[in-house]
């Protein structure tokens, strides 16, 4: 089943047992009800950390194409470590925004922005020979290496991969990881170093649309995604709460039935970093920021669900230590508790009265 149609169904049964069982006339600890709190607590999340991250994840992308631009002007170690580690900072950004994969970023049933920047998303396939037939190809060809170029390739062939490749690797059939050897690639080869500001500019391209549809115009409704997402009138008729945990959740569930850590980020050996970002971002989502007033977690203690958060925080621990264990063996099944987390205890603690049971089956 398309993951936005499974996204819509499940939204929508969440949403009937928040009218039907979430306790729409209790009070809460903000004053209001405490179906109005629950609303509180997802616009205060979207406005102080989701969309400071599309912020973020455009300058970041920025910052990657200006160290690309000053590596080619200079092509030494120095310049190209900076190149590297802009794509680490990026690459971080990415695994903490990627949680939210609805609305801006998965507008378009058949060319969604995400697989643009992250093609591993779409199906679990890692497209790193394909990248590295078309670097070696355009290495040696004469097209035109101009946006139209980029604008036209798939996005099997783009994105956080191609930067890594670019950036990690040579492009001969040695492939090393090398410092020294990269310099040496690029300044035998001039046209990588077009490809590589093409591929970069390519993924501003696509970091601007998911911010600007949260900000600006939504898919062309002349509306920000965020005012459709505060006011409860996304587009899909999905209830806006839904869509955040769950969109949560099924990123929990990719990350290890894609057994993402092994097969991600390898040239760059920044795998297990991405995936402690993943985690942060949960974190944030349940606990909030410094400048929160309702959470998800003080909303599920006000309700007297310490218990259950005392079960999340756990699971969040067990992930944790896996990822400095750097143990995908121990990693998967936490993952696989945090996710159940994210269909029970949590959708129970914020939107269902203690008794009702809503699970999947897992």
């Amino acid at each position: 089943m398309n993951q936005r149609i499974k996204l819509t169904i499940i939204t929508a049964l969440v949403a009937f047992f928040i009218s039907s069982c979430g306790g729409g006339s209790s009070s809460s600890s903000s004053g209001g009800t405490r179906e109005d709190a629950v609303y509180t607590a997802s616009r205060e999340h979207v406005d102080n950390q989701l969309i400071p991250l599309t912020d973020t994840f455009v300058t970041q992308a920025t910052a990657l194409a200006t160290a690309a631009d000053n590596f080619c002007t200079t092509i030494d170690e120095t310049n190209l470590g900076e190149v590297q580690q802009a794509w680490r900072n990026l690459s971080e950004t990415w695994f903490r925004l990627a949680a939210y994969n609805f609305g801006p970023m998965d507008v378009d049933l058949i060319f969604p922005t995400f697989s643009f920047i992250d093609s591993f998303r779409v199906n679990g396939v890692n497209y790193t020979g394909t990248v590295r037939n078309l670097i070696s190809n355009q290495i040696a060809g004469a097209d035109t290496l101009d946006s139209a170029f980029f604008d036209a390739l798939p996005f099997t062939n783009v994105g956080l991969l191609a930067l890594e490749i670019l950036s990690f690797e040579t492009s001969d059939v040695g492939h090393s990881t090398v410092a020294g050897n990269i310099v040496s690639d690029y300044q035998l080869n001039a046209r990588k170093c077009e490809i590589l500001a093409g591929m970069a500019a390519q993924l501003i391209k696509h970091a601007t649309v998911i911010q600007n549809g949260w900000q600006v115009d939504f898919n062309s409704t002349g509306t920000p995604y965020r005012t459709l997402f505060v006011d409860r009138n996304l587009d899909d008729g999905a209830d806006p709460v839904a869509t955040l945990i769950v969109a949560v959740q099924f990123y929990i569930d990719y990350l290890h039935k894609r057994s993402v850590v092994t097969l991600t980020a390898l040239l760059s050996e920044h795998n297990w970093d991405n995936m402690s970002r993943a985690i942060d971002e949960v974190e944030v989502l349940l606990n909030g920021t410094t400048d929160t007033t309702v959470s998800f977690f003080s909303l599920m203690e006000s309700a007297g669900f310490q218990a259950e958060i005392a079960t999340v925080e756990g699971n969040i621990a067990a992930v944790r230590a896996a990822i400095t264990a750097q143990d995908n063996a121990l990693l998967e099944p936490a993952l696989i508790a945090l996710d159940g987390n994210f269909k029970r205890e949590i959708l129970q603690g914020i939107n269902v009265d203690p008794g009702i049971n809503f699970t999947d089956g897992d």
